[in-house]
């Protein structure tokens, strides 16, 4: 039985037959509707694992690019297919050991190997839409979430934080005090 989190789903995958030294695969589609930032892939899990192989397919006006971490590119088996309008990239690592906890510790994501894949572009009605090609295209994707932000301060929130900080002696008692409100 594994417990699977994807945000704020959870997904559970009960195998009864599964006794110590058997072998499970696991496969699932995932369909992308943001382009932004969409995801990462772990080769370790908590179990050992002979072969974990992620796979992207992308139709091939689609630019993409990845950044592998944790792991050297000789670690990691790349292949790219095209067929037809469609390519698909599969990265496949081979004897990967299971996750060991400990405590402390960072995040797993700190150390084990993973691979993060970002679309650089895309065409749609004969036009380039930029992604997440460089920093530029970071910053116009911020930039586009926060752009059109209220800033103004509306009276109930100014009279709560005045009565918050009303005894504070500078500015970082001010923030430590919003801050433990």
């Amino acid at each position: 039985e594994g417990t699977f989190y994807d945000d704020l789903r959870s997904y559970d995958f009960v195998f009864p037959g599964l006794a110590n030294g058997a072998r499970a695969i696991v496969s699932y589609t995932k369909k992308l509707n943001d382009p932004h930032l969409y995801g990462q892939f772990y080769f370790s899990s908590f179990a050992p694992t002979d072969d974990a192989e992620y796979s992207v397919t992308f139709p091939s006006d689609v630019k993409i690019h990845y950044k592998l971490f944790n792991a050297k590119d000789s670690a990691v088996q790349f292949t790219s297919k095209t067929s037809g309008k469609n390519t698909t990239y599969t990265w496949i690592m081979h004897g990967v050991k299971k996750i060991k906890n400990e405590d402390n510790a960072p995040s797993f994501s700190y150390y084990i190997p993973t691979i993060i894949v970002l679309i650089d572009q895309y065409t749609k009605d004969d036009k380039t839409v930029r992604v997440l090609g460089d920093t530029n295209d970071l910053y116009n994707l911020y930039y586009g979430l926060v752009k059109n932000v209220d800033t103004a301060v509306s009276p109930s929130v100014k009279t709560l934080v005045d009565s918050i900080t009303a005894c504070a002696k500078d500015n970082i008692d001010k923030v430590q005090r919003i801050f433990y409100w």
